[in-house]
């Protein structure tokens, strides 16, 4: 009855009561009018509701009918964060003037627990806004990942074959790594670990692993020896994962981001440093990659402030620019492979004319 604070959706409650974890509830108070004729029928049309996401799990209550529940609402707790929904609110539950939206939501405290955009309205816009966000969210993700594994694969086989390419090894395992940490952003539960915590864990770590290998995959691709520069990097990568893991609960989420954020500078770095060796090189191949990373280099910095902000995920350019990005460095890796190919199959060439030439010789 009392002590209800204003807030405006999306809301992460850690900002207004630092270290607060459980459940908290916020109520959405929507005026259903009355009227005659078409105004009645205006009143009296459907009206729908749609939540962007819930960190980490919900309930939602239209007055006192229940609308949906997570499975779980304890830790475990189910994962909602990326997940949108939206529901037809029942007839028989609304009733003439001021109705009410009930959202319990349950989260941890180091994990930026809060309430998504939310939205009510006819059926077809707040549906029509869901398949958006459901594309942005989820959707493209997925086809990231089903592309990263088949490159992934693929050139980890190529490397299997010829053991000198490092480059594709290394791509091969930055492929698997950004599945692995996309799969920790779609799934909707910690399992197979034990509670949320440690799935964020697993996933700041498998982004550590995945800017690693992207250093080394560009170093190799480029053929550049920078031993010092590897060293100090495996030694970074070392020391966070052991923060990582190793840090207590109570300070493991500003741990937790301030690696990610660390290793995000990293890839960032990176991607400038290759700018000048691209231009010092004027390799076509280097080149290309250096013009990749440039992208890459803006849709990062966009998505960071983004994420930064909180709840703004849904809008990050990585979503739509990853499978782009995926085919582009397939096709890039792909011409590499024939570039080789052709340069051996000269070399055979040439071999094969000289061998030639000296038998003429000596006959």
């Amino acid at each position: 009855a009392a002590g209800w604070v204003l807030v405006t959706p999306p809301d992460t409650w850690t900002l207004r009561w630092p270290g607060r974890g459980g459940a908290v509830w916020y109520r959405i108070d929507w005026y259903r009018g009355c009227g005659t004729g078409a105004a009645e029928a205006a009143a009296l049309s459907p009206v729908a509701l749609g939540i962007d996401g819930m960190s980490m799990a919900g309930e939602v209550y239209s007055n006192a009918d229940l609308l949906w529940r997570d499975a779980s609402l304890v830790d475990p707790l189910s994962h909602s964060w990326n997940l949108p929904r939206w529901w037809l609110l029942p007839a028989s539950s609304l009733h003439e003037g001021v109705n009410t939206v009930w959202v319990r939501v349950a989260g941890l405290a180091e994990l930026s627990p809060g309430l998504g955009h939310v939205r009510l309205g006819s059926p077809a816009a707040v549906e029509a806004e869901h398949a958006s966000r459901l594309w942005r969210q989820r959707t493209a993700y997925v086809i990231t990942a089903g592309l990263s594994t088949a490159m992934g694969c693929l050139f980890l086989v190529v490397w299997c074959l010829r053991r000198a390419e490092h480059a594709y090894g290394w791509y091969g395992a930055m492929s698997l790594c950004w599945v692995a940490y996309l799969t920790t952003v779609l799934l909707t539960d910690p399992w197979p670990l034990s509670n949320t915590l440690d799935m964020s864990r697993a996933n700041v770590v498998l982004f550590v692993l995945y800017v690693t290998c992207f250093c080394m995959f560009t170093f190799r691709f480029g053929q550049q020896l920078l031993a010092r520069t590897e060293k100090l990097l495996w030694v970074m990568v070392c020391l966070c994962i052991a923060a990582v893991l190793l840090t207590p609960d109570a300070i493991a989420g500003d741990v937790m981001g301030a690696v990610w954020v660390g290793f995000a500078m990293v890839v960032f770095a990176n991607c400038l440093q290759f700018q000048w060796h691209a231009w010092r090189t004027r390799d076509s191949q280097h080149i290309l990659l250096a013009l990749c990373w440039l992208f890459l280099l803006v849709v990062g910095v966009h998505d960071i402030i983004l994420i930064l902000s909180l709840w703004s995920a849904q809008d990050s350019w990585s979503a739509v620019t990853g499978p782009v990005a995926t085919v582009f460095m397939a096709v890039l890796l792909g011409g590499r492979m024939v570039a080789n190919t052709r340069r051996i199959e000269r070399f055979n060439l040439e071999l094969r004319d000289a061998i030639a030439h000296a038998r003429a010789e000596l006959a």
